[in-house]
């Protein structure tokens, strides 16, 4: 690629005075006039004007740049005035336009495309008043102000009518090619020193569909400084209920971190089941509230397990326990004692459907504190209310699905004295209350 420099300048007394300067590299035509007076550190004084450069083929000379396809035209009109050297940086006066500009960050399965802008400098600031960029099937508006240059510091606003995560993952599977991000807007702050980054932002979505799960009103505030992403509030309805959060995410060490704290209210336990594993067996319905905290590490589902720890307490209201009943299972498993072989006869089963005939045992309640530790859920004071019986007790369920509990089944004192009528022996097994 041929370089061309022309220049009618003169240096005297440590001053260098250009008086007309003239650049030529690839695309880049770059006229420049000025002084830059040398000694303890550099001071320029300099006007800069290029006239409309491709972006393209640049890779040739800044390999580094190869991957993200430029494509576009760049166009510069600045005064720079001001110290260089030593963490000092010269004011700039001016503005930088890009038009039709592209490029293919590597990360990224679509391209972003048609980006159109205005930089306008200012000193030691500059202000990007309207942006707007295709990014696959999204057209995104963004506004920014770089407060400083030397630490880097700017903010934010960006919207968008919607957003999706499969044209900037290319990772993503094709179970969530489908995920969409509606209305979204956001806010919020970049720092850059000594090579770290910082972010504090709000982002609100009106709905969407994210890891095949439908949502609304997604709110959140969220930070990230020294390797630690914050995630400050977390508020979106979803399942048919509520769910707020918040927590951490470490990844300073080669094994990430996290922690969270959450609750959730009026959430669908069917919709639940569908989203964590749309194949699983149905063993449970009814509307859940949940507080829990949970901590661990790992990078994948299988590193996280054995590190999981945490604790919390559940319900679900107005549900059952599906294909699976208690009352008649426990009554008619008596054998081998003589007069209790068939406790339940025709009519009690005809008085007591609910509790003897359905196929699901359906209850007013379910409530449990538990812990998670050694990759099981242990289970603590379990309580599950119905009608005409009351079950508690306490044991485990780990992430096989294995269970292994051990509770007490207390049917109601009219039940119970029903219950004594078709079988005189059961008198001799109630407790000081009338019940079996």
């Amino acid at each position: 690629m041929p370089l061309t420099l022309t220049a009618d300048a003169r240096y005297a007394g440590d001053k260098l005075t250009i008086r007309k300067g003239q650049l030529r590299l690839h695309t880049l035509d770059l006229a420049t006039a000025g002084d830059i007076q040398f000694g303890n550190g550099a001071f320029l004084n300099l006007s800069v004007d290029s006239k409309p450069a491709s972006l393209e083929g640049w890779d040739k000379i800044v390999p580094a740049i190869a991957s993200y396809q430029l494509a576009g035209t760049l166009e510069l009109q600045a005064k720079v005035r001001g110290k260089m050297g030593k963490g000092a940086v010269p004011e700039v006066q001016g503005v930088l336009s890009l038009k039709k500009a592209s490029a293919k960050p590597p990360e990224f399965s679509k391209p972003i495309e048609n980006l159109d802008t205005r930089i306008n400098f200012t000193g030691q600031k500059a202000d990007i008043s309207d942006m707007t960029l295709s990014l696959g099937k999204s057209r995104i508006r963004l506004a920014a102000a770089i407060q400083k240059f030397a630490p880097l510091t700017l903010t934010y606003k960006m919207s968008t009518a919607e957003l999706w995560p499969a044209d900037y993952s290319a990772s993503l599977g094709e179970e969530r090619k489908a995920d969409v991000i509606r209305n979204l807007r956001s806010e919020g702050q970049f720092a850059m020193a000594n090579g770290n980054m910082t972010y504090q932002g709000k982002l609100n979505s009106a709905d969407g569909t994210l890891y095949n799960v439908p949502y609304k009103g997604l709110d959140a505030t969220v930070s990230l400084a020294d390797k630690v992403a914050n995630i400050r509030s977390l508020r979106v309805n979803t399942l048919s209920g509520a769910v707020q959060a918040e927590g951490e995410y470490s990844f300073k060490e080669a094994v990430p971190r996290f922690s969270i704290a959450s609750k959730v209210q009026g959430i669908d336990v069917k919709d639940l089941y569908a989203a964590l594993d749309p194949k699983a067996e149905r063993d449970i319905r009814g509307q859940m509230n949940a507080n829990m905290k949970l901590s661990g590490s790992g990078k994948n589902w299988e590193e996280i397990k054995p590190a999981l720890r945490g604790q919390g307490d559940a319900e679900v209201l107005q549900g059952a326990l599906l294909n699976f009943n208690i009352a008649d299972g426990a009554l008619t498993g008596i054998t081998g004692m003589p007069g209790l072989t068939n406790i339940i006869n025709p009519s009690l089963r005809q008085k007591y459907p609910e509790t003897f005939t359905a196929k699901d045992t359906e209850f007013k309640e379910l409530k449990a504190n538990f812990d998670v530790a050694d990759g099981r859920i242990n289970v603590k004071n379990l309580r599950m209310s119905a009608a005409d019986f009351l079950v508690q007790g306490e044991g485990w369920v780990d992430f096989t699905r294995k269970v292994d509990f051990r509770s007490t089944l207390s049917f109601s004192q009219r039940l119970s004295a029903d219950l004594s009528q078709s079988a005189r022996e059961i008198k001799y097994l109630l407790n000081d209350q009338g019940q079996l």
